[in-house]
């Protein structure tokens, strides 16, 4: 392989590693088929359910270990849309008014932080549940939460990476090993988290001297 290849090539993944180290440390942050964005994961359910009303939905997500979707800014509104619009249809999302009181709350009890209504006109007389259409990234109520909806979008945290709750001590650098973690040890430590000071006097062959452990060596004393 040429040489301005090879660099080409390394440079590339240290610049993924630096602009992602999420996706670099874990490339697979969430389970299959669901989607990764900001840290949570999406899964866009078609198939059909035998409950498909917005509580039949959301007991789904649930099933699943999440919550129909909340949207917080419009980066995650933008993504949403996308994936909707190039799968078609109209999705239920997680905006409910879960009372009948016309109190409007994500199912997750999530903050409010972020509106994104095609119509500031809500129906009155019936509870409101959102959804997303292909043609609109904008929310609307336009359906009853008893309709029967094909498609719906599921939320949930994006898998905890291991070395995010890792416990390396003295310089030691965490290595992710499957749902778990070891920590490599600096020289001169030892332990599960590099914790003990390794006594190089043990194996130093110092004879009667004296010796002096030092991180990762040991000195014998002149008799």
């Amino acid at each position: 392989m040429e040489a301005p290849l090879v660099l080409a090539i390394i440079v590339g993944c240290l610049l993924t590693i630096g602009s992602n180290p999420v996706e670099a440390n874990n490339p697979d942050p969430c389970n299959t088929g669901w989607h990764h964005f900001q840290g949570s994961c999406y899964l866009f359910w078609t198939k059909t359910l035998t409950d498909r009303t917005f509580d039949g939905h959301q007991k789904n997500c649930i099933n699943k270990g999440g919550n129909l979707a909340s949207i917080h800014n419009h980066a995650e509104n933008q993504f949403i849309y996308d994936k909707i619009r190039a799968i078609g249809g109209w999705f239920w999302l997680g905006f409910e008014d879960h009372n009948g009181d016309k109190v409007l709350q994500w199912t997750d009890r999530s903050p409010a932080d972020y509106l994104n209504f095609g119509s500031s006109n809500l129906p009155s007389g019936r509870r409101l549940c959102s959804n997303m259409q292909s043609n609109s990234d904008k929310w609307s109520v336009s359906q009853h939460c008893t309709s029967n909806a094909q498609s719906s979008v599921c939320k949930k945290p994006a898998n905890q990476l291991p070395c995010e709750a890792a416990i390396c001590l003295n310089g030691g650098i965490c290595v992710p090993s499957g749902s778990s973690y070891t920590c490599k040890c600096e020289k001169g430590y030892t332990g599960k988290y590099c914790q003990k000071d390794v006594d190089e006097c043990n194996t130093a062959n110092c004879n009667s001297s004296h010796c002096i452990d030092g991180l990762g060596s040991a000195k014998c004393l002149p008799q």
